[in-house]
């Protein structure tokens, strides 16, 4: 009937209604959702630089400290350098004490390529650790910017000197809290599949490796 016809269409009507509002009501509130979620991954991301800084300037201190302990052993090698010429010209003019002049000359040349060896060992400890700390940073940096596969190859690739050189920092330190917040960035790596995280007894992460694709 005409009158039937009228009611179905009004309740259709004002079904349709319903659901238009209650479709855009659920964006709305999903909206809001990923804006929140945004807005939390963009406060942790600005936490992170700020550690990041105060790390970079702690890493700075430290390569200057370095620098000045191999200013201290050069000096100590041209001491040595000098005091072996010194040494070569005695024995050259008093060939009687030629034997302790040799033991002498000797002892010093030793001494002089110890402190070349550990003047190399500390500029390639500071190369190395600058080069880990940019690479521990790219993981972080990477994972917050959701470029999880380029994060992951870096992880795998560098993990075994990146743990050597920063898990034992003191705790407190800011290098301490840089190196979890790359702990948390593999986890969140794991989790998402992109990694494979190898742990010893204690539960610390020893290797990461990038899953065969099946």
């Amino acid at each position: 009937m005409p009158g039937e016809n009228g009611n179905n269409n009004k309740k259709k009507t004002s079904f349709l209604v319903i659901y238009a509002v209650s479709l855009l009501t659920i964006a709305l509130v999903l909206l809001l959702l990923s804006y929140f979620q945004q807005q939390r991954a963009n406060e942790q991301i600005g936490s992170l630089e700020k550690k990041h800084d105060i790390f970079s300037t702690s890493a700075l201190q430290s390569i200057d400290e370095m620098r000045e302990e191999l200013s201290e052993l050069e000096a100590k090698n041209r001491e040595l350098e000098a005091s072996l010429a010194s040494a070569q010209s005695e024995n050259r003019s008093l060939e009687e004490q030629n034997g302790e002049l040799e033991k002498k000359v000797a002892s010093l040349e030793d001494d002089s390529l110890d402190l070349q060896d550990r003047i190399s060992e500390l500029e390639r400890t500071a190369e190395d650790n600058k080069a880990l700390s940019a690479d521990l940073w790219r993981v972080v940096s990477l994972v917050g910017g959701k470029k999880y596969a380029e994060a992951a190859d870096i992880a795998a690739q560098r993990h075994a000197g990146i743990a050597e050189a920063f898990s034992g920092s003191a705790e407190g330190s800011a290098e301490a809290e840089f190196y979890a917040a790359y702990l948390a960035a593999l986890d969140r790596l794991e989790t998402r599949g992109s990694v494979e995280l190898e742990r010893d007894e204690n539960d610390a992460v020893i290797n990461v490796s990038i899953p065969e694709k099946g």
